[in-house]
């Protein structure tokens, strides 16, 4: 009688378990959340100096950084002219010295052997940096009244992806180029025309029948662009495989979205995107997934001022900010942490 009720008792309780259980599946669901830890990798000090005292490492801030495909960081020494190449953890370096002829890069993307290619003030010329100091000019438009390359990208040994813009008197042409190592315009991506009356073209049987604001390359050579929305708490992004085959999603604030910055993609597809919202500027990074599903959302540490978000991803998906204090110029380090919580379903399926 007596392990007839303890029987039945343990059956009970297995059963009250397996209730609870249920219950706790039925109500909460397991969601992956990511966090990010934060350290200052690079740092150099800006304040005023005795005359006569050495100057110490400088870069620019905020373009004059880059993250090769090892995770390395290339840094700008304006001081040294020179190219500067810092482990991940910013601890050993190696010096390219530039020649006395050389332009000083204003920004920089590296290849995947590990050469640099920037543009210099002038913003006319694409320019290749060989590992050995010398330069060659590789690319250039230069036309009209004015013209001034805004942005380049770096895909495989020298492709490059160079934005634009030139001004004659009463238009401007903003495009988006695909260029071959040897200098040679491949694709003509996004071409767009507008006038100080207003009106608008595209160009023909272009890729992106829109005007680009911003865009990055990532290193298996997907493209991803940025741009403006009539809405002006979102933005437009398009997805550009290496097949060619595209894909859009829109990004969306509850604050208007002052400026947008497209910062890198990871081995994964995940893109990171710096934003700037509101009057009084809040700057922070989102995290979406190749299709458009937001992972994640973090406020830039002592990222402030306009909001112009300059950074570089690596492909294990480590975010490297560049920032100006009182008193240095620092680029930061974000690494992404993942752990799941169990929250609502009401909650998570929204």
């Amino acid at each position: 009688m007596r392990s007839w009720v303890l029987e039945h008792r343990n059956l009970v309780l297995v059963g009250l378990a397996v209730a609870i259980v249920a219950g706790f599946l039925g109500y909460f669901k397991p969601q992956k959340a990511e966090t990010w830890q934060v350290w200052t990798v690079l740092s150099q000090d800006i304040r005023p100096q005795e005359p006569n005292t050495p100057i110490g490492e400088r870069f620019r801030n905020p373009l004059g950084f880059a993250v090769d495909s090892k995770g390395s960081l290339v840094v700008i020494d304006e001081q040294g002219r020179s190219l500067v190449s810092y482990s991940p953890d910013g601890k050993s370096r190696s010096v390219t010295k530039l020649g006395q002829d050389a332009p000083l890069p204003l920004r920089i993307e590296v290849d995947e052997t590990g050469l640099v290619y920037g543009i210099d003030n002038d913003r006319k010329v694409v320019t290749r940096y060989n590992n050995d100091g010398s330069t060659l000019p590789v690319f250039s438009q230069a036309a009209g009244e004015a013209y001034f390359i805004e942005s380049i990208g770096v895909f495989g040994s020298g492709t490059l992806y160079v934005q634009d813009v030139t001004f004659e008197r009463d238009r401007y042409t903003r495009k988006l180029i695909r260029v071959s190592p040897g200098g040679q315009i491949v694709t003509t991506l996004s071409q767009v025309e507008k006038s100080k009356g207003g009106d608008s073209r595209t160009g023909e049987k272009t890729q992106l029948p829109f005007e680009v604001d911003d865009f990055v390359v990532g290193h298996d050579g997907t493209l991803v662009v940025a741009s403006g929305s009539p809405d002006p708490y979102s933005r437009d992004i398009t997805r550009v495989a290496p097949s060619g085959k595209t894909a859009r999603f829109t990004i969306r604030e509850k604050q208007f979205i002052r400026s947008c910055r497209v910062l890198g993609i990871d081995s994964h597809g995940d893109i990171l995107f710096g934003l700037a919202l509101g009057r009084q500027p809040v700057v922070t990074c989102v995290k979406y997934t190749s299709s458009g599903q937001r992972i994640s959302e973090f406020t830039l540490k002592g990222v402030t001022g306009t909001g112009e978000v300059t950074g570089r991803v690596d492909q294990a998906g480590n975010l490297y900010i560049s920032r100006v204090s009182e008193s240095a110029r620092c680029i930061d380090k974000y690494s992404p942490k993942s752990e799941v919580k169990w929250v609502p379903r009401a909650l998570a399926d929204k």
